[in-house]
């Protein structure tokens, strides 16, 4: 018992951690420098930057990835920043035998570090799933995971490609990947 009250304190610090890490962004984001040094926000700027993404949506299909064996995804884009953007997503998985069925509904926030068209992905979420199974009934489950990996998509393109590791640090600790391919609109 002290082991499980342990290791939820643990997961409750990271997820403080990792949403002031997110705010801190966020307010850093807001803001940009003008060739003489000085600080104006994104608000006071008439022009429309080249590197801000022009389409706010996306649908991807992952392999492997946040549920598992593959997902299909919606994201959109909640900051459009030049260097820094911050993305939410959702998906859904569903997988089934003669003896079980379940779905999986992989949520998370990510955090965009842009080079151009190429981008360092850091982001963190879970995944809620649901599993009927003739032997042991209905269960309920999920996991918590981190996201570090890499994302080509050009500010005016349409097609997305991203490749990462997805560590999973709850229930377990442990590595996973993922690649994924999608359209945006």
């Amino acid at each position: 018992m002290v082991f499980l009250y342990a290791h939820k304190n643990m997961l409750m610090k990271s997820l403080v951690l990792i949403t002031l890490f997110y705010c801190s962004i966020s307010a850093i984001s807001q803001t940009e420098n003008d060739s003489l040094g000085s600080v104006k926000t994104n608000a006071d700027s008439n022009q429309i930057s080249k590197w801000i993404f022009h389409q706010k949506n996306d649908f991807h299909l992952e392999l492997l990835g946040a549920a598992g064996l593959y997902s299909i995804n919606y994201e959109r884009v909640i900051v459009n920043g030049n260097k820094l953007k911050t993305l939410a997503s959702i998906g859904f998985s569903y997988m089934g035998t003669k003896s079980w069925r379940g779905f999986i509904i992989p949520i998370s926030i990510n955090q965009l570090l842009s080079f151009k068209e190429h981008h360092i992905e850091l982001g963190i979420g879970g995944s809620p799933n649901f599993v009927i199974s003739n032997d042991f009934g209905e269960i309920w489950d999920q996991f918590i995971f981190t996201r570090i990996g890499y994302r080509y998509q050009k500010p005016k393109g349409k097609f997305i490609f991203r490749a990462g590791a997805i560590p999973i640090v709850y229930p377990e600790f442990g590595i996973w990947g993922g690649i994924s391919i999608g359209h945006s609109f």
